[in-house]
Formats: structure tokens, sequence, C-alpha cells
């Protein structure tokens, strides 16, 4: 089984103008990094709303069954108060995710997504819960708060409550938002005033993987995922063999998750067929690095399972 912690589901009226202007900029980069070739943005950005649109899901859906994915957690992502409105308020698009959702109930896991400083947030992410049986809360503090932020403990007691987790993307960003606001270790006092709220700091914090490493040594109920980290196991794969190695020495096995971040590199050559067999490659004992097919395991899809209760 492989369980994908950490998805998207993206479609133009869904992010605003400028996301997508700022993404064909990043996917170009990453393009030239990887083949050589230089893609102009306007291009670029075409090609991705060709690649990107799936307002349905049934793009994900063909895309988890080449890939050899059994369920997928999709989780909204609003940028509205950081870079402007997309066409479709936040409120449609979290029913949107519930919908496609319930659409594949045995794929597809939807998370509610929102920014906390929404004067409705509260509201919508208790709706989207209750009424809509989504599994969790997404949080996206590039868009210009601090996880810390006591305006947020509202949304962490009623996840408490719910006995529902709370993923926010950690680690440095592209584009106009800000990485500041994303440092895991604006977690620790969530995690200590919350000791009974699963915290996902998502993309293992990216360059501040080893702080989420040892928040996660020190506090049981942080966990993380390595989602993002595609780019670098292709171009660099033992540099993120070491990394996830010194990750798990560190933080121990039972807290990490597989995610793919999708559908943010199928403009690159590393698609999530082969994201999912370089985790399962893993247990190859020519690598320097070696892990254990029940770290493997585990990775791939126990952790999710238990961690989001699936």
């Amino acid at each position: 089984m492989v369980i994908d912690a950490h998805a998207h589901l993206w479609y133009e009226d869904w992010l605003p103008d400028v996301y997508w202007d700022e993404l064909a900029e990043r996917m170009s980069s990453i393009r030239t990094k990887q083949t050589g070739e230089k893609t102009p943005k306007d291009e670029m950005r075409q090609r991705c709303l060709s690649l990107f649109n799936d307002p349905t899901g049934e793009r994900l859906i063909a895309e988890m069954d080449d890939a050899g994915i059994d369920k997928t957690v999709i989780l909204p992502l609003d940028y509205g108060l950081a870079i402007g409105e997309a066409k479709v308020s936040i409120e449609e698009v979290n029913k949107i995710y519930a919908e496609i959702s319930d659409k594949y109930p045995d794929r597809i896991i939807a998370f509610s997504g929102i920014d906390p400083r929404r004067e409705n947030a509260l509201s919508i992410i208790e709706k989207g819960i209750k009424e809509w049986g989504m599994k969790g809360i997404k949080l996206y503090p590039p868009a210009g708060f601090y996880l810390n932020d006591k305006q947020l403990y509202p949304i962490y007691k009623t996840a408490s409550d719910l006995k529902v987790p709370v993923i926010s993307h950690t680690g440095q960003i592209f584009g106009t938002l800000k990485s500041k606001y994303a440092n895991p270790a604006n977690y620790d006092d969530v995690a200590a005033d919350f000791p009974d709220l699963v915290l996902i700091a998502s993309h293992m914090g990216l360059g501040w993987w080893s702080e989420v490493a040892w928040l996660i040594n020190k506090r049981l109920n942080i966990k993380t995922d390595f989602s993002g980290w595609n780019p670098i196991a292709y171009s660099a794969p033992q540099t993120f063999r070491k990394t996830l190695r010194t990750m798990i020495d560190i933080a121990g096995i039972n807290s990490i998750m597989f995610g793919t971040d999708g559908p943010a590199f199928r403009t690159t050559k590393i698609q999530n067929k082969e994201w999912v067999q370089i985790i399962k490659d893993l247990s190859n004992e020519e690598h320097e690095t070696q892990f254990s097919q029940d770290e493997i395991d585990k990775l791939l899809w126990k952790n999710a399972q238990t961690i989001y209760g699936i």
C-alpha cells in the first residue's frame, strides 16, 4: 500500500493569478536545473494550467493509479489575503474538495484549509469537519501569519476537541510570500499548549529539517512529511537519502510520512510513479545509506494510516 499524506487539487479559478505567474517562474527554474532546457515563463504558465487544472479529481485518480498510490490526502490552499483573491471563494473551494472526497471515498481524504485571519475561518472549518466530513485542518503561514499567534488558538482548540490533526506548511517558499512565517520552531508553543493535538510540520521543514527532527524528538505530538523533496531526491539522491536517514535517526521512524506535494511537479521529470519508486528502492543494498523494509513500509503507508486514522 502507498498513502500520499500531502497533495492538492488545483484549478485556475481556485488560486490567484499571481500564484500561477510565480509558480510558472519556479517550475521553469526547476526544469532548467533538471534538463538544461529553458522555457519562457508565459509558455510555462500555459503548460502549468494545462497540466494542473483538475476541478473534478479525475486527473488525480489517474495519476494515483499510474503511481500505485492507494489513498491521497488533499489540502486546500488559501492565498487570498496575501496575494489576491481567487475567482472562487475559499469556502466554495473547501466544499468542492469535500465533494470530490465523497466522490472517491476509498481513495481521497479531504482536509479543510483556510487563512485563520479570515472572520469566518472557524465557522468554515467547523462546517467542513462536522457537515462535509473533512478529516483535518490545513494552515499556510507563508501567507502572513505565525503558527504560534494566539489568534490561531481557537482553531487549535477546535481541532483538539474534534480530534482532527492540523497540518501546516513549514520551510522556505518561493515568490512574494514570506518564509519567515513558516519556521517550524513556531510549532513548539502550540505543541506544548495543546499536547493532545496532532501537528504535522510538512515538507520536513525543507531547509529547517534538523529543527523539525529535534522538535519531533522532544514533542511527541509533532509529525512530519517529506513531500516537496522530490526534486532533491532526483537530482541529488545521496543527499536526500542521508537527510532522510538522519531525520529518522533523530526523530524516530514512526513520525514521518511520504507525500508528493502534487500536482506541483507535473512539469518536471520526476513524476509520482518515479517518486514512489525512489522510496521503494531505499532498501537497495547497493546504497551507501541503508533503510530496512519495515522503515520503508512505515514511510509509505503505515505511519499515515496511524497518524491520520485511515
